[in-house]
């Protein structure tokens, strides 16, 4: 980590934060990761995500997440950094956004919180999204842009990445909507659609590098233009 983030902060830019595995702060890895990342500097991590186990009831798998986060939120609060758990659809904690608030409400936003992903949270509530944000609000510190469609593919509809501002998600609301709290945090662009590889981390491209770079382009320059046209509403 500190030869990555040495190397990124030479070329001008600076890191933010990081995506990790941590759930747990038992585990071995996690103390000397987030003791590096607040040496470094970094202020906020992602965790990995908690699935939900069928055997017992919800409330008791709430229970369980909760100890979780107090504990990881500890472990921040000695490393000077803060984590953040992303909603992700699914059959995942917090996809649902409200379990996420009801785990979350009585631990310290200061060191513990989400990391909110508009496309996720569309996904999961088309229309009641906003309800969700809301009571997430004071513990959102990154967010996530990234879009999506429904798509029916082999008799079945599923999500499909798209780019920015093509697809689904309400965009003109969301900027609307944040732009009503004293959200401060990291922004992350996600390119999640068909990008010759590019998107899964593929070392060797099935389309020109140039293609790639100009769709990245595109969607920061979508995503500059919708964030602005929100400041001078």
């Amino acid at each position: 980590m500190p030869k990555s983030v040495s190397a990124i902060r030479k070329q001008g830019l600076e890191v933010y934060m990081i995506t990790t595995a941590i759930t747990n702060a038992s585990d071995a890895n996690t103390a000397p990761i987030l003791k590096t990342a607040g040496q470094l500097g970094i202020k906020n991590y992602r965790l990995g995500w908690f699935s939900y186990n069928k055997k017992i009831s919800i409330p008791e798998n709430l229970a369980n997440f909760k100890k979780q986060l107090y504990d990881l939120s500890q472990l921040n609060k000695q490393y000077n950094i803060h984590g953040d758990y992303q909603n992700h659809a699914g059959n995942y904690f917090g996809a649902a956004v409200l379990d996420l608030w009801t785990v979350l409400k009585d631990l310290d936003p200061k060191y513990i919180g989400a990391q909110y992903d508009i496309r996720h949270a569309t996904v999961e509530g088309a229309h009641s999204w906003p309800v969700g944000f809301n009571l997430l609000r004071n513990y959102v510190q990154t967010i996530n842009f990234k879009d999506f469609q429904w798509s029916k593919k082999d008799n079945k509809w599923q999500e499909e990445n798209v780019p920015l501002a093509t697809g689904m998600v309400d965009f003109k609301t969301y900027f609307k909507t944040l732009s009503e709290t004293d959200f401060r945090g990291a922004v992350s662009l996600h390119y999640e659609y068909e990008l010759g590889g590019a998107e899964n981390g593929a070392k060797t491209l099935t389309m020109p590098k140039e293609k790639v770079l100009s769709a990245m382009k595109r969607d920061l320059v979508t995503f500059k233009e919708l964030s602005s046209s929100t400041n001078k509403a």
